[in-house]
């Protein structure tokens, strides 16, 4: 039990950790796979470890301000183009569920859902099937040249009605 107070003791590494998982499509980490560390200033950090759930109690909590400004300036064309220049072509089948996760990410967090929320919604889990990810992209295909585009559409579509419905 003390672990578990430690981690809800830990709310701003708690979001970096949502942010960082819904962005790259991992909506599952809980308390559970979470190893806690203190650095070398004595900071505590967290570390996951993997699968099945999302998140702990803060997940129900909305994004702060703060937050969602740094949700809103993520740019995934500018993460791309630094990739390149690292020396790796970024595949297809890397970058646009990558395009569509931070998409997501950014129209879930401008819809005022919390962590949970998205978390649910991106393992497939909610009870109105309609509003999950996999329904929502359910009718297209990879290879469709405007794929990304049509998704981001129906993304914010869906949304904009779970928020309505939900919120």
């Amino acid at each position: 039990m003390a672990w578990l107070v430690m981690i809800n003791t830990l709310p701003q590494e708690i979001i970096k950790l949502s942010i960082f998982h819904l962005r790259f499509g991992n909506a599952d980490c809980h308390d559970r796979n979470t190893v806690t560390k203190i650095d070398a200033q004595r900071v505590h950090r967290l570390t996951p470890v993997d699968h099945e759930e999302c998140f702990t109690v803060t997940a129900k909590e909305a994004y702060t301000d703060e937050v969602v400004g740094y949700v809103q300036g993520l740019d995934v064309d500018v993460d791309i183009a630094f990739l390149k220049r690292c020396g790796w072509e970024v595949p297809r089948e890397v970058s646009v569920p990558y395009k569509i996760f931070t998409h997501f990410l950014k129209k879930g967090v401008e819809f005022k859902l919390t962590a949970d929320h998205m978390a649910v919604l991106a393992q497939n889990i909610h009870k109105s099937t309609a509003f999950n990810l996999s329904n929502m992209l359910g009718d297209m295909t990879l290879e469709d040249d405007i794929f990304v585009q049509k998704s981001h559409e129906k993304i914010e579509a869906r949304l904009r009605q779970y928020s309505e419905r939900f919120l």
